[in-house]
């Protein structure tokens, strides 16, 4: 039988049982008390198989969380070390819980929200601003392939997610950027081309389109993405990328 069809079956034996109290009370009142005893065994009854049928879909639903959560794990970890191979370490992925014990204490000198296609402009000045006078290495020629990355990163958090912020830390001689986003993470099956074909985007991913300028220009790139949305770090190494652009 249908378990849809049971729950209303259940019912009409409640009612029956009402039913029945009620004429057996009228004919003879010295059954009352056996009649409740009945009903209270049919609604026991009812009750404990409304627990069960609610309990089965509760566990059912808890397994394919927990299938799903471990198959992203596993996932994850495949690319977190087909990425390292391929990239001999500036890109990592790093677990929710990497990301909150490496960096989850930290206060950026500057935090910058990012909603509406102004926020890129506005970004990329204000970063300037901050630094130039703080970077000895922060020179024109620098500090414009860096905030190119930066608006990059900046732009898909606009372009595919609800909104989100940047933070600026200053690490020794060379600042550190964690562009953090509130979508709904990255799909790990598609990882791959978002990460290492040039121009490949999808509407819910905030990774993709300038992402090999990224890579190109960055020392380091850290990727934290789950359901709660992705993290990106961003490591310039300004002495290095001065002396590649010519300009040590």
């Amino acid at each position: 039988m249908n378990k849809a069809m049971m729950v209303p079956l259940v019912f009409c034996f409640f009612v029956a049982g009402v039913a029945f109290i009620l004429i057996d009370g009228l004919i003879d009142n010295t059954l009352v008390s056996l009649t409740w005893t009945g009903l209270l065994i049919v609604g026991t009854l009812g009750t404990s198989f409304l627990t069960c049928l609610f309990c089965n879909k509760a566990v059912r639903a808890q397994n394919q969380l927990r299938k799903e959560h471990e198959e992203r794990e596993r996932l994850f970890q495949v690319y977190h070390n087909v990425i390292e191979a391929l990239t001999q370490n500036p890109l990592t992925l790093l677990t929710p819980t990497e990301y909150d014990l490496k960096f989850g204490q930290e206060q950026p000198l500057l935090s910058l929200p990012i909603r509406e296609v102004e926020d890129i402009r506005r970004c990329r000045q204000e970063v300037d601003e901050f630094l130039k006078d703080k970077l000895p290495k922060w020179t024109k020629s620098v500090s414009h392939r860096v905030l190119l990355c930066v608006s990059e990163a900046v732009t898909n958090v606009i372009k595919h997610t609800p909104g989100g912020r940047l933070d600026l830390i200053i690490e020794g001689n060379n600042p550190r950027f964690h562009i953090i986003d509130k979508g709904s993470g990255l799909d790990l099956n598609k990882l791959p081309y978002l990460l290492f074909l040039k121009g490949y985007s999808t509407e819910d991913n905030s990774i993709g389109y300038g992402f090999p300028i990224i890579i190109r220009y960055m020392s380091k790139v850290l990727v934290c993405t789950s359901k709660a949305g992705t993290k990106l770090v961003l490591y310039p190494d300004l002495e290095k990328l001065a002396e590649r652009l010519g300009d040590g």
